[in-house]
């Protein structure tokens, strides 16, 4: 996955060989932004001003795929605006991966909470291949030192938009909407080359 499995022959045992340039297959997932039935879109986490996770998450996701995409690999969004049609919101996003035979799922959100000084990076992850994708994401905007964050974390849980994703899978929670400092990094343009960055090392 991410790469070109080539088999040279020595005598008569074929060697696997991996080119570290082959291209994947990424599904990225905004998250939320569905009607699950009740009537409305689900919003997500509602910030100040009532900014609504749904949006910062798909225009954070919109310019994850675009950056990958140059790269030449393939991007596929769960959601491209709100789906205002009734989907089960986790299996609508799990069917969409798993059809696709994707090499990597990434799924992006922010979190809230009623401290609206609370301000850390988290990436979840539910397997071994996950972690590693998962703790790269998480070390590269680290390294930039983004003034706002107290933590940068790879947190292993069991999500069930990553446990039933045959992809491996990732979820980011790119720090607190109901922290205005947070919000503003989202548009930073240097948050979005890290994250890019840790996602293209494991791929590589």
């Amino acid at each position: 996955m991410g790469g070109i499995n080539l088999f040279v022959y020595a005598k008569v045992n074929p060697v696997n060989v991996f080119d570290p340039f082959g291209l994947a297959t990424i599904v990225i997932d905004p998250g939320h932004g569905i009607n699950t039935g009740k009537g409305v879109v689900d919003p997500g986490a509602i910030g100040p001003n009532k900014s609504y996770e749904k949006d910062a998450a798909l225009t954070l996701a919109k310019a994850i795929g675009g950056e990958l995409k140059k790269l030449g690999h393939t991007i596929i969004y769960t959601r491209s605006g709100d789906i205002t049609e009734k989907h089960d919101q986790l299996q609508y996003r799990i069917d969409i991966s798993n059809k696709a035979n994707a090499d990597y799922f990434i799924s992006v959100h922010l979190n809230s909470s009623l401290n609206n000084k609370m301000n850390y990076f988290m990436v979840a992850y539910c397997s071994s291949k996950g972690k590693a994708l998962a703790s790269c994401i998480a070390d590269s905007v680290k390294e930039k030192g983004f003034k706002g964050y107290t933590k940068f974390e790879a947190e292993e849980h069991t999500y069930e938009v990553l446990t039933k994703t045959n992809a491996i899978a990732v979820l980011i929670e790119a720090g607190f909407i109901s922290n205005p400092e947070n919000t503003k990094i989202l548009n930073d343009p240097s948050f979005l080359e890290q994250i890019v960055k840790g996602i293209v090392k494991v791929i590589k």
